[in-house]
């Protein structure tokens, strides 16, 4: 819109727009700039840290799957022996129940280390999260911070340059030359008074 306002017969025409268009097409070059930063720091600082923590969520997944399969499994055995606790004591069943319980001893063992470990290390990850993702998003407010205070700046800097207001000029003398202005424009007659 801009480019287009610069490059149109009517501000080629009137010497004094062409300033103006000028000016203004400087400032949104301007926050350009400073947008494509912004976007910059957003991939910097939020994207790229978070895909790097999604990737230690799939193996977090699967070690829980893993412990709550070790749990099926130890269930299983354990009902295993318990069954063949309540079968009549003949050599076969013997055989079974001897085997069953070792390997619910294995699968007792499998379960309790995984368990372990999980119930030490997952309480700890959740609490390094906001120790991991809090200066990612401190990061991205600064950034914030700094795009917004700089596309002020300019707007402030243009919205002065298009007045004709100028920085030692106090704001009275700039409210007296605008209403100065509004009184010229009310005289007019083609506006109506409220």
């Amino acid at each position: 819109m801009v480019q287009d306002l610069a490059n149109s017969a009517l501000v080629r025409e009137e010497e004094t727009l062409q300033p103006l268009a000028e000016q203004w097409s400087g400032t949104v070059t301007k926050l350009e700039m400073i947008s494509n930063e912004l976007n910059t720091n957003y991939q910097k600082t939020v994207v790229e840290p978070m895909k790097k923590f999604s990737t230690i969520m799939p193996s977090t997944q699967t070690a829980v799957k893993k412990r709550e399969q070790s749990l099926q499994e130890y269930s299983r055995y354990l009902a295993k022996v318990e069954k063949y606790r309540e079968k009549e004591r003949t050599g076969p069943n013997v055989v079974k129940l001897d085997a069953a319980r070792k390997a619910l001893l294995w699968a007792k063992d499998d379960f309790e280390t995984q368990n372990s470990v999980l119930t030490g290390e997952l309480p700890r990850f959740y609490e390094r999260r906001i120790d991991y993702v809090q200066p990612c998003f401190q990061a991205l407010i600064k950034s914030q911070v700094k795009y917004y205070t700089d596309a002020h700046n300019f707007y402030t800097d243009l919205s002065r340059q298009l007045s004709g207001e100028k920085d030692d000029q106090p704001s009275d003398v700039y409210n007296q030359r605008i209403q100065q202005k509004l009184a010229e424009i009310r005289a007019l007659s083609i506006t109506l008074d409220d």
